[in-house]
């Protein structure tokens, strides 16, 4: 079985660093006419894209079918947020080469803030006392709390690139929960990506 060279792409980003010693997380999920890929760090989910009555793990690495138990995935995608912005999709897919461009040390740790008016993203590097540079970010539509969160960078990338892939027009809206440590979810037509917190010992 073949997918669509976008979608194929976007499940592949997520996956490419997971190991054979498990085997379900290699597989994008089909369900409910959803088709999902997560490597326990980040997930991401086209809606509406197979007939709902397909039910299959599908291994990307080599794309034989796996009678494995997936993870349950609506347990891991949240449906309630203290905050949610929009960024205009072209701004969002300008992001790439500059958060490519942030210097980082090994683990990538990357902070955004977010108020009514901007999303600030800045590298973390957790062996300096030096913050080196700082992207600034118009945003739309802000509801709820000011909040910063902490994240791996490289999963912002993949989910800004696998956006790209369907690029068509309108905004990338992010939805944060009440909790800096709960994952944050991207949404952008069919497609959701969802990122997970990293811990961290600096402020």
């Amino acid at each position: 079985m073949r997918l669509n060279t976008g979608i194929e792409k976007g499940l592949k980003n997520v996956i490419k660093n997971v190991g054979e010693a498990r085997p379900i997380l290699q597989c994008a999920h089909f369900e409910n006419g959803n088709v999902v890929a997560t490597d326990s760090h980040q997930l991401i989910r086209f809606r509406n894209i197979a007939p709902k009555d397909l039910s299959f793990n599908l291994n990307l690495t080599n794309f034989y079918f796996d009678d494995g138990n997936y993870p349950e995935i609506d347990e891991l995608i949240p449906t309630k947020f203290a905050t949610k912005f929009e960024i205009n999709i072209n701004k969002a897919v300008e992001l790439i080469p500059l958060l490519k461009s942030l210097p980082n040390d090994f683990i990538n740790c990357t902070k955004m803030s977010v108020d009514n008016s901007k999303m600030i993203l800045e590298n973390e590097v957790l062996d300096s006392t030096n913050i080196n540079q700082k992207l600034n970010v118009d945003i739309e539509n802000f509801s709820g709390e000011e909040m910063s969160i902490k994240f791996n960078s490289k999963w912002l990338v993949n989910a800004l690139e696998s956006i790209k892939e369907i690029k068509k027009f309108g905004n990338v809206e992010f939805k944060l929960q009440e909790s800096m440590l709960k994952p944050f979810l991207l949404v952008y037509e069919n497609l959701d990506y969802l990122i997970t917190p990293m811990r961290t010992f600096r402020g």
